[in-house]
């Protein structure tokens, strides 16, 4: 069953029939879920349900940041192929004195894997960095909204579709999403209610955040460590 939770978690965030989600990340969610609960298939989407927004900004993340993220080794590496791309144009014969050539002359084949090789290092190294900046910005998120007691059936539809690029506008993010709770809080207590989840969640929902926030930290300390090996 949970190679089936695995599937209908990757659909869910699917855009154009692929995701830059790591297969790790999504078995960190997969192991929210209780399996064992789960006798047909058709109640697997209700159980994904409540995770799908959390794991949509992940992946909203990852692609923000591989977009825009570029090291000092990447930038070193690319000065270098493209300077000796430069160079191989330079020395490329004057082919307006000889006869139109039949195969792929050979500075153009060694231009063309030069380049070749400055795209791929450029897609590689940034989707790295994005993997791991967005699985720290994902932790402290969670532990940011877990520290401040919002509960998760208010969290979620704010966080869904959010993208973050650093730290700072994650705390901004949280203080403004706060701010709104408190609001909410005093609007129940106005019209006589006392604070409240809704009747699907209760005590079993809070319990169910404690653990998301436990396996997402760890899920996230293994990945950071995968990435610096």
């Amino acid at each position: 069953m949970k190679e089936k939770i695995f599937k209908a978690f990757k659909d869910a965030i699917l855009i154009g029939g692929k995701t830059s989600v790591s297969d790790d990340t999504i078995n960190i969610y997969v192991g929210l879920i209780d399996a064992e609960k789960i006798t047909d298939e058709s109640q697997i989407a209700e159980a994904i349900k409540p995770f799908v927004p959390a794991l949509k900004a992940v992946q909203a993340n990852i692609n923000s940041v591989a977009a825009t993220s570029t090291s000092t080794k990447e930038s070193e590496l690319k000065t270098k192929y493209e300077k000796e791309i430069e160079d191989l144009k330079k020395s490329k014969p004057d082919t307006t004195k000889q006869d139109p050539p039949k195969d792929v002359p050979e500075w153009q084949k060694a231009i063309d894997a030069l380049t070749k090789n400055v795209e791929t290092l450029t897609g590689s190294l940034s989707a790295m960095q994005g993997e791991k900046l967005q699985t720290t910005l994902s932790r402290k998120l969670v532990d940011s909204i877990k520290e401040k007691n919002i509960p998760s059936y208010f969290a979620n539809p704010a966080i869904s579709g959010r993208t973050f690029k650093d730290e700072a506008e994650v705390d901004s993010f949280v203080e403004d999403l706060n701010s709104q709770w408190a609001s909410a809080k005093q609007e129940l207590v106005n019209n006589g209610f006392k604070e409240t989840v809704p009747p699907s969640g209760g005590d079993s929902e809070v319990k169910e955040v404690d653990s998301f926030v436990a396996t997402i930290t760890a899920g996230t300390e293994k990945i950071v460590e995968q990435n610096k090996k």
